[in-house]
């Protein structure tokens, strides 16, 4: 296990080829997809459609604007209004008080292609960046996406729910800008949920997040790992972070 670590820890990238700003961790934290599955397609999976950027947001409209983001198309002499994008969200969601909002300018909206599911969650970041969360279909809507919009397409991970309503990563895929479906990955969930009780997996887990280490002690099993790794997310606004906790969690439990 030491040996397959070193190896991944090696092998990471920076998966956003841009630089993210007020990112508070180090190197480690830039990733391309060393957990990105390099399986061959399996016969029948599951697949879900995509659609472009513009055209998801108008389908979705209700549900967005429910998550406080807000959006209009840019009717400006000499620029194509479904390629250019503004979006605008809450600064401080949980202050009624506070209606300060930030103002994000995304382009090549028309090209750029989302999943097409129901919005469940979502956030922009700099440089064009955001994550979506999705649950898949049913009868697969033991499954939730995440969904990371890069320069260079998607970046899926794939998560089921504990009883806490926490997000178990267990895979993650990447998607070009010229694919057109994204093939769903079946998780094993009794085998993930039942690891659930047994001791925190520590070793691997503050190796790859090294901010972990001044926390084991308050960390038991592999339940409160999971739920410390979930709390851990909130607020963040890099996404590299962000995937470094998907990548960590995933790692842990596909030993």
């Amino acid at each position: 296990m030491t040996e397959n670590l070193a190896e991944m820890i090696k092998n990471m990238e920076d998966v956003t080829e841009v630089p993210v700003e007020e990112s508070s961790i180090q190197s480690e934290v830039e990733l391309e997809a060393e957990t990105v599955s390099q399986e061959p397609e399996v016969q029948g999976a599951p697949k879900l459609s995509t659609i472009p950027l513009v055209d998801w947001f108008e389908l979705n409209r209700d549900q967005i604007g429910n998550l406080n983001v807000f959006y209009t198309r840019l009717t400006i002499r000499g620029i194509n209004e479904r390629d250019t994008m503004a979006f605008s969200f809450q600064v401080n969601p949980d202050d009624a008080n506070d209606e300060t909002r930030d103002l994000f300018v995304f382009k090549e909206t028309s090209s750029r292609k989302v999943i097409n599911l129901p919005v469940v969650n979502m956030n922009i970041f700099n440089h064009d960046i955001f994550r979506i969360i999705y649950r898949a279909p049913v009868p697969y809507n033991n499954i939730f996406i995440k969904s990371y919009g890069v320069k260079t397409g998607l970046i899926n991970v794939f998560c089921i729910e504990d009883s806490l309503g926490n997000l178990i990563p267990y895979e993650k895929t990447k998607m070009k800008k010229s694919d057109d479906t994204l093939e769903l990955i079946l998780p094993d969930s009794q085998k993930i949920l039942d690891q659930l009780s047994l001791p925190a997996n520590i070793e691997p887990a503050q190796i790859l997040y090294k901010q972990l280490q001044k926390y084991v002690s308050k960390i038991t099993t592999n339940q409160d790992l999971v739920t410390w790794f979930n709390e851990r997310t909130v607020g963040v606004i890099d996404i590299n972070h962000l995937m470094l906790i998907d990548d960590t969690l995933i790692y842990v439990f596909n030993q």
